[in-house]
């Protein structure tokens, strides 16, 4: 399993509450891993994954549905979205929608 595109995100863990994450793709993967200690590591499998959307708005946002529910994380810049979206859309194909809002 080799690592197709590595990302800083912020990603929302409560209502008001975002967290740095690094989110790492692979084929068969998204993993997200904390960069500071407050955060926990986890994975969710491509074939758990329902849909992903990247919404371009001032704060780019993504959203991953899985069978478990949303994961929303934010991009600290446009070119880090744009690079995410690139192999986001490689890996998942038709699951991957880009929107600007």
């Amino acid at each position: 399993m080799s690592e197709l595109g590595c990302f800083r995100v912020l990603l929302r863990v409560g209502f008001f509450k975002k967290l740095p994450y690094k989110m790492s793709i692979f084929d068969s993967e998204i993993l997200f891993e904390p960069t500071e200690q407050s955060g926990q590591s986890f994975s969710v499998r491509a074939d758990r994954v329902k849909k992903i959307f990247l919404y371009r708005t001032p704060h780019t946002e993504l959203e991953i549905q899985t069978e478990d529910g949303s994961i929303l994380a934010y991009f600290e810049s446009s070119e880090t979205a744009d690079q995410a979206a690139f192999v986001l859309k490689t890996v998942f194909n038709e699951k991957f929608t880009a929107l600007s809002l």
